[in-house]
């Protein structure tokens, strides 16, 4: 049975968010809303998708070493591959006020493996996000 070894919670503000919409699409945008307006929700979650992993993993490896990089990264990678960007961006979108940022809450969860002359921890992360 899994148990949770650690669990970190960071924030990506709406500026660091246009910025990987900026990095992905090769053009500026003034502001995050302006870069959904221009590109599209989906195109927007779609370079989300694909430069936060990175961000995260950095964050993580400077506060955990129980979780090697290569398998932080795809643990995060597939977890982050999961969600639903377009929602989220919505949410900021529509509700400018009482959301101004992503949450996003890496658990690192721990699982007893026995074998048959030593028993060993299996760790792998899991990765959520929401709009804060």
């Amino acid at each position: 049975m899994a148990q949770v070894h650690s669990q970190h919670t960071q924030y990506l503000s709406k500026d660091q968010l246009k910025q990987m919409i900026e990095d992905y699409t090769g053009k500026s945008a003034t502001s995050l809303g302006w870069a959904i307006g221009a590109f599209g929700f989906s195109l927007c979650a779609t370079a989300i998708k694909a430069k936060v992993p990175p961000v995260i993993v950095a964050f993580l490896g400077a506060v955990t070493t129980v979780v090697t990089g290569a398998a932080l990264l795809s643990d995060v990678v597939n977890n982050t591959e999961r969600q639903n960007f377009v929602g989220l961006l919505q949410n900021l979108v529509d509700n400018p006020r009482q959301f101004t940022r992503f949450k996003v809450v890496s658990t690192i969860w721990m699982e007893w493996h026995e074998g048959p002359t030593t028993g060993y921890y299996n760790y792998y992360t899991t990765v959520s996000y929401d709009v804060a």
